[in-house]
């Protein structure tokens, strides 16, 4: 199939139809709206949801007039109104003329002008606004304003602050590297850049647990034995994160190599710091959820103001003393000192009986023994690095098996371990 493997982070398609199936049964009710015509992005998963969709709204009793395929990155949807509502003038209008009127600009420009690159951009953003706005204009009958804004004092407190959270998360990086930049210079900024895409790795895991865990953790919250969940899932995601942690580390002068080359070399030493700190950063998403269910996001923003304020701090200072391991290792201890505040913050408003010891004696253990490795890697050959991040790696997992789960637990995983082979053989 065509882009079969885009694939994008989200909730399953079966508890997203059913919500919106409620969207537009409160829509059928209050507008008095029957029909509905469905467009989706012109990828595999996109495709099938907007067919799940359908077959649910037709059930509904909703009348399916039909389905449109757009490319991916469309922007500009109202010819489909357009079409739908046979405008055909209008429609011309904005297909062919955002076309025609790109070309005839470009072709003046490279006639009569310099035309650089930057020119070229600009022509096209100036004409993608100009037909965007003439296409809001002719589907202006379909644009419905609000009866008031009485709606905004309840989404206003909850919105605002993940606003001001995304604009911090985005910061957040520029921050890492004007430091780098600022104080280690254009060479180092390079190599902090490969070491933060390899480490950036990490995400893949931390990506596919929230996807699952957003819709799981709410969903029984209200259960009586919740706690008895939580605290299982915390303890094994925190084993699997730190683990990936270790062996991300283990072969990260490999891929390092691999995805740059061997003039990047420098940047294996600071995997291990960014790593553990996106791994920090994903762990504490589960202790936090007593902010969701309390409804009070705002407090959010504390854990991102302890975040900036200590590794700002300690990535000026550290920066000075040991260079671009001192920036990675700011930014680890920042994570560290956000996931506290933010879980603290979280059980005084959501009180949850956490067990929150053996999780953070695993994460301080995976810390050292990271630190160790970092310190073999920068003094001793690659081989010798090699040797203790294995053994690390091993030891870990041998104090995981034994001391975070029990004997029920190990029984459990090993009875699993055993029918996956069996089954394989």
């Amino acid at each position: 199939d065509k882009y079969k493997y885009c694939f994008r982070d989200s909730s399953e398609i079966i508890r997203i139809g059913k919500d919106l199936i409620k969207v537009f049964n409160r829509m059928k009710d209050k507008f008095k709206f029957k029909n509905v015509y469905i467009m989706v992005q012109d990828v595999a998963h996109a495709r099938k949801a907007g067919g799940f969709v359908g077959k649910l709204l037709k059930k509904a009793g909703w009348k399916v007039v039909g389905q449109e395929i757009y490319p991916t990155g469309t922007t500009d949807f109202s010819m489909g109104l357009l079409r739908l509502t046979f405008s055909r003038k209008q429609y011309l209008i904005i297909s062919i003329g955002s076309v025609g009127v790109n070309a005839l600009l470009l072709l003046i420009f490279i006639n009569f002008f310099n035309l650089e690159l930057a020119t070229v951009f600009c022509i096209s953003l100036s004409v993608q606004v100009f037909f965007g706005l003439l296409g809001m204009y002719y589907v202006r009958c379909w644009l419905v304003c609000p009866d008031g804004v009485s709606f905004l004092s309840k989404l206003l407190p909850f919105a605002v602050p993940y606003g001001l959270i995304c604009s911090v998360s985005a910061f957040i990086p520029m921050m890492e590297r004007f430091m780098v930049n600022e104080f280690l210079g254009s060479y180092y900024l390079g190599i902090y850049a490969v070491g933060a895409k390899v480490a950036m790795l990490i995400v893949f895991v931390i990506a596919a647990f929230q996807t699952a865990w957003v819709p799981f953790s709410l969903a029984i919250h209200k259960d009586p034995d919740v706690i008895h969940t939580y605290n299982y899932i915390l303890r094994v995601f925190a084993a699997v994160m730190c683990l990936a942690v270790l062996f991300l580390t283990t072969v990260g002068g490999d891929l390092v190599s691999m995805l740059a080359s061997n003039s990047y070399n420098e940047a294996a030493i600071i995997i291990f710091p960014l790593a553990m700190g996106l791994a920090i950063e994903g762990i504490s998403w589960v202790t936090e959820i007593g902010t969701s269910l309390s409804k009070k996001s705002y407090l959010n923003l504390y854990g991102y103001a302890s975040f900036l304020l200590v590794s700002g701090l300690l990535m000026y200072y550290l920066s000075q003393y040991v260079g671009i391991v001192g920036i990675a290792y700011g930014v680890l201890i920042g994570q560290l000192s956000k996931a506290l505040v933010s879980s603290w913050l979280a059980q005084r408003v959501f009180p949850m009986k956490w067990q929150y010891r053996s999780t953070f004696i695993l994460i301080l253990l995976t810390i050292l023994f990271g630190f160790l490795g970092n310190i073999f890697q920068n003094e001793y050959s690659s081989s010798i690095s090699l040797a203790v991040h294995l053994t690390s790696l091993f030891a870990l997992m041998l104090i995981i098996y034994l001391y975070m789960f029990t004997s029920q637990e190990r029984r459990v995983f090993l009875s699993c371990i055993r029918k996956y082979f069996n089954s394989r053989l």
